[in-house]
């Protein structure tokens, strides 16, 4: 069985770059897209260059992030017979 440290060459900080550049562009289960506009899922109807976040996250995980106030949330399910999520919204201490 292969380990995760075989996988990935990251002994010299020019292999860790390396490996770290060739993974450029993967996706995965549970990521966030950096810039949000680089969603492959922008919400219908919205224009992706106004997108403050945008995040996937896998069945069974949780995400949080702090947004300003008057900052719009949609929270989508991506498949059908998907339960979106629940939220629980804090005013904070600030």
């Amino acid at each position: 069985m292969v380990t995760v440290a075989e996988q990935h060459e990251t002994d010299t900080v020019r292999s860790a770059r390396g490996d770290a550049r060739a993974q450029g562009g993967k996706i995965a289960d549970a990521m966030p897209y950096l810039p949000a506009s680089s969603t492959p899922y922008p919400p219908p109807g919205v224009d992706v260059t106004t997108l403050t976040w945008a995040e996937t996250v896998a069945g069974g995980n949780y995400t949080h992030k702090v947004i300003a106030r008057g900052t719009r949330v949609r929270l989508p399910a991506r498949r059908a017979r998907t339960s979106c999520c629940s939220t629980r919204w804090s005013r904070g201490s600030g």
